[in-house]
């Protein structure tokens, strides 16, 4: 099933994860047996689940790509990970889940919708500590130093500083040279800043209202320093403003009193 999301224009692909009913022991997409307690997690990444390989035993979810703040590629990295959901973040993320495989009249509910975001910043977390240590190791040296410099834009995203200039420097090479890596990737370092930095100003503003900043406060923390310009290029990449995005989180809720 599809988490009750607010709409997003650039969704794109989806993440597919099955959420383990009770214990069972199966075959995987991947030709391989399974043997998982209720409550683990299957990640399939874009793959399809086959409902005829896994029957009851998985109730399967899709959620799409941006709301984890990962890339499609990223996602692909996970594909056949089985993760235990008896403790941490994966145990919690378990339990969002499961309340929506346990009553389907819950997806269509205002309470869904709130527990929708919940459960999507869970799996952002989660997806963020998998990726931590399964990321591929880089096949040659250029990799290895595109591994570098992303990991260091991700860290600095909220440097009003952080460019072009700034990732050279810190990585004792060119601007030129640095270019010349991202044009690999058909992307120029600042697009790709920007988008980063997007993205996650898009994830931090899709936060329930007990949880919410102003759409100037979660700008500024993400290095944009003009409002103005934040909602510009938030409405061109997204197909809303930022305000309008946020407002998409139902306001009224029992616990937000």
């Amino acid at each position: 099933m599809a988490l009750p999301l607010p709409p997003h224009t650039g969704a794109g692909e989806s993440l597919y994860l099955g959420l383990c009913r009770e214990n069972c022991t199966t075959e995987t997409d991947w030709g391989e047996e399974l043997s998982a307690a209720a409550g683990d997690l299957l990640f399939l990444g874009t793959k399809t689940p086959s409902l005829q390989l896994y029957g009851d035993d998985f109730a399967f979810f899709r959620i799409p790509f941006p709301y984890l703040g990962i890339s499609v590629r990223e996602g692909e990295c996970l594909a056949g990970l089985h993760v235990r959901g008896d403790s941490g973040v994966a145990a919690l993320a378990s339990q969002f889940l499961g309340s929506f495989a346990q009553d389907e009249w819950l997806a269509r509910s205002h309470s869904g919708r709130r527990l929708a975001l919940n459960a999507a910043d869970l799996l952002a977390l989660l997806v963020a500590e998998l990726l931590a240590v399964r990321r591929p190791v880089p096949a040659d040296a250029t990799d290895a130093v595109m591994f570098r410099i992303r990991a260091h834009i991700e860290e600095h995203l909220g440097d009003t500083d952080l460019g072009p200039e700034s990732i050279a420097r810190a990585h004792f090479m060119s601007v030129r040279y640095l270019h010349k890596l991202f044009q690999r990737d058909g992307v120029t370092v600042s697009a790709y800043i920007r988008r980063r930095r997007l993205d996650a100003c898009r994830l931090e503003l899709g936060r329930p209202p007990s949880r919410r900043r102003s759409v100037a406060a979660v700008a500024q923390t993400y290095g944009f320093v003009s409002p103005s310009h934040f909602s510009r290029v938030f409405r061109s990449t997204f197909g809303t403003s930022p305000s309008q995005w946020q407002e998409r989180v139902p306001q009224n809720s029992a616990d937000d009193s």
